[in-house]
């Protein structure tokens, strides 16, 4: 038997407020590379884990404990003035729970099948994904949030089992319940989808058995309707996102996540409007519109899970704008 000598201490790094990056194979010829910049400092530790699965573990650790002591952290906590967050684009008015899992994937796009990296956090309930910043390959503006109550996932995704996706390994995908389009991503090898199918299982399985997913169960007492549904915008408003909405008297906001305190954005019905049943598509189904009578006139495209879920949206649509 030999006898383990303590280690020598031989510096130490301030946490809260600090900032993880991730590295490609090719800045350092190395694998399973992070970085650790403290807040306040422009040097950035680089470490090298022993496994991705490693790595994996080493950012949400790190960044449970940054969550946890630092309350004053970029992206955390709330904010009335719904500022931005100038490091990552992330709005700040955004609950922000701590990261149980996070790093780069590749995922497929929806109506064009090409396929993107992009950063991903995973957090209770939801996958939150960002583009990359090309300095140092972390975080830059969140892109969509993926609810994972009721979602499906699956764990192994065969290269001939859909368009572009010969030549592709390492996938999974997931199917949010609110929505008929399934996400496809794409690891770096099998030891990190074995470490997103797992840790996306927990979160798929803890969300289905909570209370949260009843569908009776209020978040907003004074809404007169409430509920998920997709919203069609993006860049060039050809983007079905999950959003949260609740109809509150003559007002209709929507949110990112049920979880957000400050709307993502607000639809007056005080001026009036008309609420149309769509037709349905290969791609969308259970569509309906509201155009608005105000000088913009803007017109709204909202799907919803069922039949059942948008007759129930258009009637009390109808009634408030009576």
């Amino acid at each position: 038997l030999t006898t383990l000598q303590p280690y020598k201490l031989l510096g130490q790094i301030f946490l809260p407020g600090a900032t993880f990056v991730t590295f490609p194979f090719e800045a350092y010829n190395k694998n399973h590379l992070f970085g650790l910049t403290p807040s306040g400092s422009e040097r950035t530790y680089v470490l090298e884990a022993e496994s991705g699965g490693d790595r994996l573990e080493w950012l949400a650790a790190l960044d449970r404990l940054t969550f946890s002591t630092s309350g004053d952290r970029p992206g955390r906590g709330v904010s009335s003035a719904g500022s931005m967050n100038p490091k990552t684009g992330i709005p700040i008015n955004h609950i922000q729970t701590p990261v149980l899992l996070q790093g780069i994937l590749s995922k497929q796009g929806g109506s064009v099948k090409t396929w993107h990296r992009r950063y991903f956090k995973l957090r209770e309930g939801m996958l939150e994904y960002f583009s990359l910043n090309p300095q140092n390959n972390d975080a830059h503006k969140l892109l969509n949030t993926i609810s994972l109550a009721g979602a499906a996932l699956q764990k192994s995704v065969n290269g001939s089992s859909g368009a572009n996706l010969t030549g592709h390994h390492h996938m999974f995908s997931i199917t949010p319940s609110t929505s008929k389009r399934t996400y496809v991503f794409e690891a770096c090898n099998d030891e990190e989808k074995t470490a997103w199918v797992s840790a996306l299982e927990k979160e798929v399985t803890k969300s289905a058995s909570s209370n949260d997913n009843d569908p009776n169960k209020r978040l907003f007492p004074d809404a007169i309707h409430e509920g998920l549904l997709q919203k069609m915008g993006g860049a060039f408003g050809s983007i079905w996102q999950d959003r949260y909405f609740a109809l509150i008297k003559k007002t209709l906001r929507y949110y990112k996540t049920p979880n957000d305190i400050k709307p993502a954005g607000e639809i007056d019905l005080s001026e009036g409007g008309v609420v149309a049943k769509e037709s349905d598509g290969n791609n969308a189904q259970f569509v309906f519109s509201f155009k608005s009578n105000n000088k913009k006139g803007r017109k709204y495209m909202l799907m919803c899970r069922s039949e059942e879920d948008r007759t129930a949206w258009i009637n009390h649509l109808q009634a408030a704008l009576s």
